[in-house]
């Protein structure tokens, strides 16, 4: 059973880096995906609709003619949900104040 596990860990691990995208490559990929979004689209984007309704936390709408299918959000066990206010983990914090000097 060990066996088996280790296999199927290492399996996993060799397909996901083959199949992963280098941060360069991700980050071209989203410009290009971005690049003929109206205004509109960029906003529903970020802000979402039909909030807090059925099993969804939040909805990002669809762009079909991006063949994009919208996401379902919801919160885990450590989800802000509809908190007034967010503290970046400190690590992120010091690495933007680092690289904006």
């Amino acid at each position: 059973m060990k066996f088996q596990n280790i296999l199927l860990a290492l399996s996993c691990g060799l397909l996901s880096h083959t199949f992963a995208l280098s941060w360069e490559q991700a980050d071209e990929k989203a410009k290009t995906f971005m690049s003929d979004l109206s205004e509109s689209e960029k906003i529903d984007i970020v802000t979402g609709y039909m909030n807090n309704q059925g099993s969804c936390v939040g909805n990002i709408k669809p762009l079909p003619r991006k063949n994009f299918k919208g996401l379902c959000l919801q919160d885990g066990p450590a989800g802000v949900r509809f908190n007034g206010k967010l503290q970046p983990p400190g690590k992120v914090t010091i690495k933007y104040i680092i690289i904006n000097i």
